[in-house]
């Protein structure tokens, strides 16, 4: 009997402890798979091109790190919002955009915060 529940709380505590780190993959796969497109589209109608990633710190950490998108059919002022992404597979991403100038937005990752 106390072997039982040794094994049932050995398998609850490894399925808690594995929780993070499959949310933390799905987060990372999100971002990877963000990076390899090479032209997204968004609902708006807009064509995104991934002109430059660029990691903010000097240490080239791979949880921070900067998208440079170019639109290359402007279809008027861009603006600064989530803005919904669909890749050429049918993956569907939400992602918070800035505008940079007149035809680039940018999209800042930090996996560093805890917020």
């Amino acid at each position: 009997m106390k072997r039982r529940n040794f094994t049932q709380s050995l398998i609850a505590a490894l399925g808690v402890s594995s929780m993070p780190v499959g949310v933390s993959l799905a987060v990372s796969k999100t971002e990877s798979d963000l990076i390899k497109e090479n032209i997204i589209t968004s609902a708006d109608g807009l064509k995104l091109k991934l002109d430059s990633k660029i990691h903010p710190v000097n240490n080239q950490d791979e949880k921070q790190f900067i998208l440079t998108y170019s639109v290359q059919n402007l279809q008027g002022r861009l603006e600064e919002k989530i803005y919904d992404l669909k890749s050429s597979e049918g993956k569907n991403y939400q992602v918070f955009m800035t505008p940079i100038n007149e035809t680039q937005l940018q999209a800042v990752f930090n996996r560093r915060l805890n917020a």
